[in-house]
């Protein structure tokens, strides 16, 4: 599948937060339990997509791009860099930030 088709039943969209503009990745029922898919450094939410195809027939799958992969915004984070593992602080705060603006 070329990288950038999705499988069927997978969309994209923006969501806003008060940090960046994330880009996101769902798939399944809003209804259903949600499942949420986070990637490391180095990735996007597209490698969860075909994942997210079949999950998506019992969850309610959501995968952001985190702060400066995929399609997200590219924005130093509050203490100068950009979002990286060896940074727990920030990128909890990155993840709880999305998850809050998604409701």
């Amino acid at each position: 599948m070329p990288a950038g088709t999705l499988p069927a039943g997978v969309g994209a969209a923006g969501v806003a937060t008060s940090r960046l503009r994330t880009n996101v990745l769902r798939a399944g029922p809003a209804t259903a339990p949600v499942l949420v898919l986070v990637h490391g450094n180095v990735s996007s939410a597209r490698f969860f997509a075909e994942t997210m195809a079949v999950l998506g027939e019992r969850y309610h799958c959501v995968a952001p791009d985190l702060r400066g992969f995929g399609g997200s915004e590219l924005v130093l984070a509050n203490c100068g860099h950009s979002l990286h593992l060896e940074h727990p602080a920030e990128f909890e705060s990155a993840v709880t930030t999305f998850l809050d603006a998604h409701g």
